[in-house]
């Protein structure tokens, strides 16, 4: 058939149809009479589909189909209804409505009305079919026919049937008690009509497959619509019988406390339904992360369950024939510009009659029907308005998929019990939002609300995912505080955030901003395979005056519809929610800057924009995107991903420093480990870092909660936490307000596993968050556990700090510690530790284990086992390798002798036993010091060694002493000293001419380093003294030195006394 008739016959069905509608449609019968027209113009207006080039007059015949089968959706929604309509009418109507290719004819009479029927614009396209059918297949069509006519008919008498016991048993259910007789033979009656309703749907079904059996044989394209039908016929059976299960008559107190259970046990479906809520391995919750799901459920006084499937049941959306549902929760407040027009909250179907409309949830799904009110919520209107493109353009459900309740087909149908579900997604999963569709109106019943703009139907979808979108983030009100669109697309789709920030004029790129060349190049890829959603910021440095000279408004969010890129530059077409106040600038329908070339490179009429009001759509280039708009919010599919995991957890403020600037242990930490086929193929990771929000976010109070999240190589500790913050870095997150922040990381072999290290910019208060790892490749992924047994902390503090060794003689004075790990019963064998310094970032720290056990003077490269390197602000960690049942020496110093602070010691391990050793002299009866300067003679060599500083003493009883040297002043830590102790023997009063440090015929006891001379100070052993003897202590540099400062200390067990030349005294 010519195109050209095609289409007239297209437009003469739909003028009927329309006549037909406007019409009295009060019985059940008309109705059908209308969906049938409507069925038929919308096969026609498909056909002529098929062979249109012209792509603006396919989008304009594309909505119309989708307008009509929105209207045959709401006209069938009349249909079900069915206690409620005549049993004969419906029975009679339902074959006809459904069943579009004439079930009540047969073949001959096709043939002969063929010809008439196409005069009368009608246009069948199985009569031509018929007609090249051999004898044998024409029998064998008239078989199948007759068989579906009869399948029809009784499915037909079976629904009448069942609608009819429906009737009745509903108008008898309202007047029986529960506990009356009668109540157990409405239950056994409820069976009956039960098995009516599946004996139609199985009748139905087996019509269906002779339907689709006929079309494919025939190669039919026609018939698409009226299987279509018979489907959704066959789901609104299906829905009723689960309706009819569920309800078994309780009465209202029963159903409350039938939800009351159905809450409390929602927790503990929880633990079996990780798979459900994320998409993830399907691994149960942990206790600790139910926890934390418990904890972002509630907002305010309000709880906002995990999103469940039990949730969308068809019973939950009944009231049992009583009254429309009313919210709990109670009514969304109003806004202040809401306030002055305000007049009630209305029903839809009170705002339908008041406007001679219809009632339906969508006649078709656009974003140039969308339009903004009273309600300050840009944000979320623009990711509306691009969830709805992307639904329209793609042919997949996004918005529509995630209203409930819906038909077996996953479509969303208005429900006149007034109760609804959304699907939306907050803190982590997707949550369950309960509302009703009261909404407010002014005193000529016209929306307050955001809705959109139809001459004939009031569409509910926009107006209720508003609704249940503010009273999840919106803290109960229409007064929303704003927000920004990439939080909203996902809160609305579950879709992965991202914001890219232009980087600045100068060329210059920060840690936070991408250069506009990659930005253009992803958006450019994303959007023409569907991956993405996109919006954009103005940027809210330009001022009002300026912004409103070019149509634009600041920190205004808009949606980004389409983006090209044709020979005569890059544009983007955009539309601002408020369906009003469009671009002024070059290209917009009145700037000069169009031609005829342009305007067909991007299928744009500007001519015919020109005539049209204001819709806020509006086409821009690249470069005035780039000046006016200052970031662009991209939503990732999540289904371009096989792979994901998602952990939620708990961060207290008291774990950890307030600000984890110098030390990153205490934070919490997840390890990510790619596969070898994802190191392979450099598969990328998104790493979604999502922050839990509370009330006072949602009210607009500023929190000043900054997270990021930090990538670490710890390929060569897979057990080990990152403790400093900049070593091992492969990606430095920027700390970001933002409730969500996004990781891009590609796998690589060199980094076979990371840490994801969650930071926070000085902690306020505590946080609850959930961190989502998406891969196109499999990997492991979980919380960071150290394995190795239980940590320990024990208290310490340096007073003062004898400084590191090798650079202070007071290294000694240190604190340390006396470490032994202990082996299992058979003894032997090695196992790894892990210790950790942590003190006041003010102090320089280190750690340093050593063999021995004892406390040690310095530390020498023969007795250290592990050290932690370089001194470092605040925090100094060492690991390795111990032998079980072996004592080691654990000293913790800082870099400048002298200083004080307190300090806490971890260990990490199994069977770790850590006590402190006494400071030096701890416990001595007495205590002796010496101090002061003096000029050294040098050693024995020079032949003047008994002139050097000398102290004499004689002791009372027997005792031990030990003594220690050490010098003060500059360059001490290079001049070699050393410390004897001589005894004298009776009636002597001084050493003889050739003593010296190793002259044991002069009566030398001990002496340090065994008479060696050593930089860095000098000990003498506890050592044995007799009574009433008398000792001399010579101090001596192995050079002659002038000026050098000295101090001794002598710790005994006995009293000194005759301290001859007065220097040593005693101390406490």
């Amino acid at each position: 058939m010519p195109k050209e008739k095609a289409v007239d016959e297209a437009f003469r069905a739909l003028e009927r149809a329309v006549e037909l509608d406007k019409g009295e449609v009060g019985c059940t019968k008309n109705v059908a009479e209308v969906i049938k027209s409507y069925s038929r113009a919308v096969l026609l207006f498909e056909e002529v589909l098929k062979d249109e080039k012209e792509e603006q007059v396919c989008n304009l015949l594309s909505d119309k189909v989708l307008e009509f089968k929105g209207r045959i959706d709401e006209l069938y929604a009349r249909l079900p209804s069915a206690p409620l309509a005549s049993v004969m009418e419906v029975g009679e109507a339902l074959p006809v409505a459904n069943l579009v290719l004439l079930q009540d004819e047969d073949e001959d009479e096709l043939a002969r009305k063929s010809s008439a029927e196409e005069k009368e614009g009608v246009r069948d396209s199985a009569h031509s079919s018929v007609e090249e059918l051999d004898t044998k297949e024409l029998d064998l069509r008239q078989e199948q026919r007759v068989r579906q006519r009869k399948l029809g008919h009784d499915a037909a008498a079976a629904l009448s049937y069942a609608l009819g016991l429906d009737e009745k048993l509903s108008e008898s259910a309202s007047r029986v008690p529960q506990e009356s007789p009668k109540f157990k033979v409405l239950v056994e009656e409820s069976k009956d009509v039960e098995e009516s309703y599946l004996e139609a749907a199985q009748n139905y079904l087996a019509s269906l497959k002779l339907m689709e059996l006929s079309l494919e044989s025939n190669n039919l394209a026609s018939g698409a619509g009226s299987i279509t039908a018979v489907k959704n016929r066959i789901a609104e059976i299906l829905d009723r019988v689960e309706q009819l299960k569920a309800r078994k008559f309780a009465p209202d107190n029963q159903q409350q406390q039938q939800q009351q259970q159905q809450q409390q046990q929602s927790h503990s479906q929880l633990q079996q339904n990780r798979k459900q809520l994320e998409g993830g391995t399907g691994k149960a919750l942990s206790q600790r992360e139910i926890d934390v799901l418990k904890r972002s459920s509630v907002i305010g006084r309000k709880t906002f369950m995990p999103f469940l499937d039990s949730d969308i049941r068809p019973a939950n959306f009944s009231t049992l024939g009583l009254a429309p549902f009313e919210d709990p929760d109670g009514l969304l407040s109003l806004s202040n510009s809401q306030k002055s027009h305000f007049y009630k909250f209305a029903r839809p179907s009170e705002i339908a009659s008041r406007h001679s409309k219809h009632v339906c949830m969508y006649q078709n799904i656009s974003p140039y029907t969308i339009k903004q009110t009273l309600v300050t919520d840009c944000s979320f209107i623009a990711s509306l308005c691009i969830s709805a493109a992307y639904e329209r353009r793609f042919r997949k459900r996004l918005v529509t998929a995630i209203i409930y309740p819906q038909t077996s087909l996953g479509k969303p149908v208005y429900n006149e019990c007034g109760k609804y579900i959304v699907k939306l997604w907050l803190n982590g999963v997707a949550r369950r939002v309960i509302i009703d569709d009261r909404l407010p109106v002014d005193r000529n019943y016209n929306l307050l609300c955001s809705h959109t703009k139809s001459s004939t139907h009031v569409e509910l979808w926009v107006s209720l995912l508003e609704k249940a979108f503010l009273k999840l983030t919106g803290a109960m009100s229409y007064a929303f505080p704003g927000s920004n669109s990439g939080i909203d697309l996902y809160c609305l789709t579950g879709w992965i955030p991202e914001r890219l920030y232009f980087a600045g004029s100068a060329g210059l790129t920060g840690e936070h901003e991408t250069k506009p060349e990659k930005i253009w190049q992803r958006l450019h890829s994303a959007f023409s395979y569907g991956d993405c959603l996109t919006t954009a910021s103005v940027s809210p440095d330009i001022s009002d005056s300026a912004a409103d000279q070019v149509g634009l408004v600041t920190q205004h969010a808009y949606g980004v519809l389409d983006v090209r890129e044709v020979r005569s530059g890059r544009f983007l077409f955009m539309k601002n929610p408020w369906a009003s106040k469009a671009w002024k600038g070059r290209f917009s329908p009145h700037d000069i800057s169009w031609n005829e070339r342009i305007a067909k490179e991007l299928h744009y009429d500007y001519e015919k924009a020109r005539q049209c009001t204001d819709d806020g759509l509006f086409w821009i280039c690249w470069d005035d995107f780039k000046r006016y708009f200052t970031s662009v919010h991209l939503n990732w599919n999540p289904h371009l991903f096989k792979y994901k995991y998602t952990a939620h957890d708990f961060w207290p403020k008291d774990k950890g420093p307030d600000n984890d600037k110098y030390c990153v242990d205490e934070n919490p930490q997840f390890v990510l480990m790619p596969g070898k086929e994802s190191m392979r193929k450099k598969a990328s990771f998104y790493i979604l870092l999502s922050r839990h929000v509370d009330l006072l976010e949602q009210q607009g109070v500023e929190t000043n909660d900054f997270l990021t999240c930090f990538v670490y190589d710890s390929s060569k500790s897979l057990t080990k936490k990152i403790t400093y913050p900049h070593e091992k870095l492969i990606l430095r997150g920027v700390y970001s307000g933002n409730p969500h922040y996004l990781v891009r990381i590609d796998s690589s072999e060199e980094f076979p596993c990371m840490n994801l290290v969650i930071r926070q910019y000085k902690k306020r208060r505590d946080i609850t968050f959930s961190l989502q790892v998406y891969s196109t490749e499999s990997f492991s992924f979980g919380p960071m556990t150290v394995g190795q047994g239980s940590l320990q902390r024990i208290k310490g503090a340096f007073d003062p700090s004898g400084g590191p060794s090798g650079r202070s003689t007071a290294f000694h004075t240190n604190p340390q510690y006396r470490v032994v790990v202990k082996g299992d019963a058979g003894g032997g064998g090695e196992r790894n530790v892990e210790f950790t310094i942590k003190a006041n970032p003010k102090l320089c720290v280190s750690l340093s284990l050593l063999r021995g056990g004892g406390r040690k003077d310095y530390i020498s490269t023969a007795d250290e086992v592990f050290c932690s390197g370089d001194y470092r602000a605040g925090v100094a960690c060492a690991s390795g390798r111990l032998r079980l049942d072996t004592p080691y020496t654990l000293v913790v110093s800082t870099w400048n002798a002298g200083e004080t602070g307190s300090f806490i010691i971890e260990s990490a391990g199994k069977d770790i036993e850590i006590r402190a050793l006494r400071m030096e002299g701890e416990g001595a009866k007495y205590k002796y010091k010496a101090e002061g300067t003096f000029a050294s003679v040098g050693c024995a060599n020079y032949g003047r060694y008994t002139e050097n500083v000398s102290i004499d003493f004689t002791t009372a009883n027997a005792g031990e002493l030990f003594g220690r040297l050490t010098t003060k002043g500059r360059g001490v830590d290079n001049t070699p000293i050393n410390f004897t102790l001589f005894q004298l023997s009776e009636g002597q009063h001084h050493l003889p001419p050739h003593a010296s440090s190793i002259a044991r015929d002069c009566g030398v006891v001990v002496s340090t380093n065994e008479g060696v001379y050593k930089s860095g100070g000098a000990t003498i052993r506890a050592t044995k003294v007799k009574a009433g003897c008398t000792y001399t202590i010579v101090v001596s540099t192995f050079e002659p030195t002038f000026n050098l400062g000295f101090e001794i200390k002598l710790y005994c067990s006995v009293e000194l006394r005759g301290l001859g030349n007065k220097m040593l005294v005693r101390i406490k």
